[in-house]
């Protein structure tokens, strides 16, 4: 691969993730911002925006489906499997939100491509299979990172709903990513109040990390305040009032948590803020630097 190309590969990364922070953090960016952004590689930069915009239409509940994404850019059609491969896209997140989904359906809302797409759902879904961890029964995605990807999942043991974080099957890990996530857990197990997340496990298995942490049933601060809009008064100074003191009890203990945002703030029974998502923290005296000098880290 040619300089040139690398380049505009690692832009083409860069404006995806920039889009993706979007969404953690409760706005709707517009994919025509963020295409116009690099017009050499525009439909493969499409290709990925209409992935991350879809998974988070349907995961709050919005009222799209591939075909608006379709009228809205005919040649997404053109090619064949781009097309196939962003209608499994919508059946899985359906699926993922426990919707009742079947293949009967989409080869009536796309007759022209019947063999074909009955052959790449089925790939598809074989794809999308959930990992195996002992102990733990898998259910669904919950949401996916940079690097991360979390389930929710039972304990079977103990008999209740877990969290479970894994590094993504098709992330090429470093051994300085696979120590940051254990550094996670470690800084995570610190933490012992109400408005932290609280992990249970750590563990490894056939070579893939993962930590069990509370499932908090009310997703994200981001998710809420795009799906109702802002607060009112009283409950935003409430809400920030029992997050600032979770923070201050955080730094107590010498954690810096780096990546404080609405996309890691969850909300559970009563609205009660679980703050979240310890992967860049850092201890006060933590000797291994988790970035080097210049680099940015967070959003």
């Amino acid at each position: 691969m040619s300089d040139s190309s690398q380049g505009a590969a690692t832009r083409l990364h860069q404006i995806v993730n920039q889009f993706e922070d979007a969404w953690q953090q409760g706005q709707a960016p517009s994919i025509e911002e963020h295409l116009h952004q690099l017009p050499s590689t525009e439909l493969e930069l499409l290709v990925e925006l209409v992935h991350v915009d879809l998974e988070h239409q349907l995961r709050l509940s919005n009222l799209v489906s591939i075909e608006d994404y379709f009228e809205r850019y005919p040649e997404l059609t053109q090619d064949e499997g781009v097309a196939l491969d962003l209608i499994a896209t919508e059946l899985v997140c359906r699926r993922q939100r426990e919707e009742s989904v079947s293949l009967d359906e989409y080869i009536h809302r796309f007759p022209q491509w019947r063999e074909s797409l009955l052959r790449h759902l089925d790939q598809r879904m074989q794809q999308e299979g959930l990992p195996t961890i002992p102990g733990y029964e898998i259910y669904h995605i919950l949401g996916r990172g940079g690097m991360g990807v979390v389930y929710k999942a039972r304990h079977l043991k103990l008999k209740r709903f877990v969290a479970l974080k894994m590094i993504r099957a098709d992330f090429g890990v470093s051994d300085e990513e696979r120590d940051r996530f254990r550094r996670e857990a470690e800084i995570i197990a610190q933490l012992q109040h109400p408005n932290v997340v609280q992990i249970f496990d750590i563990g490894e298995h056939e070579g893939q990390l993962y930590l069990t942490l509370d499932y908090v049933r009310g997703g994200t601060l981001a998710e809420i305040l795009h799906r109702e809009g802002p607060q009112n008064p009283d409950e935003a100074a409430k809400l920030i009032e029992t997050i600032s003191r979770a923070m201050s009890a955080v730094h107590d203990r010498g954690v810096i948590h780096r990546d404080l945002k609405p996309g890691n703030v969850l909300l559970g029974e009563g609205g009660s803020p679980r703050i979240a998502d310890f992967g860049l923290a850092k201890t006060l005296d933590d000797d291994q630097a988790q970035t080097r000098t210049g680099q940015v880290v967070g959003t």
